[in-house]
């Protein structure tokens, strides 16, 4: 008998893509790991139709984090700003062509950003490309405006206006950097933590490659990582509870 697999259209909304050869996997999609019985083929869509791929591993039991800013101890890396000024940044560095006369260091240990220039801010060279990281900002005081985070290349649409704002993002690229996004308004942050995220939540799971390490069938070099929204294909062979019509053909589980 020759098994046809069922073809499972979506879409996924604020999905969460670590695409390391060795670590992939998603998250924040429980609609996605209904599928991950190690055989469910994937094709995730980015706006251009570039794809990746990958048979859809185990469930996730758990997000586990590696602490790269701060954490455990906030002052890794000097995450708490405890010390550091703005003429010796320490880990931190400051953005291109920025210079020491447009940073503050407060009494009590928070960096206050003053340019006037739309991309100043602080950044460190932590990322590895295309790891999915998680990053919180205690305290933001800012008074119009946002801050918003920068993994690589890509700006994110994630500002932050308040205290305990966090955010996810694949990166493209080494630097994190935390930049305003405001002319006119300073703002003033304090305990950054930024986190590299090794295993997946519940509502994630693992990806494998044909030979069952945790990595792609195919993964398009040009694919647009961050995007608001992907449209996906599962392909599968799992019998579906009560028949329903998928792409037009009838189908059925166990």
């Amino acid at each position: 008998m020759i098994s046809i697999p069922t073809v499972i259209p979506g879409t996924s909304t604020g999905l969460r893509i670590s695409a390391i050869d060795g670590t992939a996997f998603l998250d924040n999609d429980s609609a996605i790991v209904q599928y991950a019985d190690g055989r469910s083929r994937i094709r995730i869509y980015d706006a251009s139709l570039r794809y990746l791929e990958g048979i859809l591993g185990a469930p996730g039991t758990g997000e586990t984090y590696l602490d790269l800013i701060g954490g455990t101890n906030p002052d890794l890396n000097n995450g708490d700003f405890a010390h550091w000024t703005a003429d010796n940044p320490d880990t931190w560095a400051l953005n291109a062509a920025e210079d020491a006369g447009n940073y503050v260091t407060e009494s009590t240990g928070k960096c206050r950003i003053v340019s006037s220039t739309l991309a100043s801010g602080i950044r460190q060279s932590v990322l590895v490309d295309l790891g999915l990281y998680k990053v919180s900002i205690g305290s933001v005081s800012v008074a119009a405006g946002s801050l918003y985070y920068r993994f690589g290349s890509t700006n994110t649409s994630n500002g932050f206006t308040a205290v305990v704002s966090s955010a996810y993002g694949t990166s493209t690229g080494t630097a994190f950097d935390i930049n305003r996004n405001a002319l006119t308004s300073d703002v003033t942050i304090d305990n950054v933590t930024l986190q590299k995220v090794i295993t997946p939540s519940s509502t994630g799971c693992t990806l494998k490659d044909a030979a069952g390490a945790q990595s792609f069938i195919s993964k398009d070099a040009a694919f647009s990582y961050n995007s608001a929204s992907y449209t996906y294909r599962i392909f599968t062979n799992r019998r579906i509870v009560n028949p329903i019509k998928i792409m037009g053909q009838s189908t059925f589980r166990n």
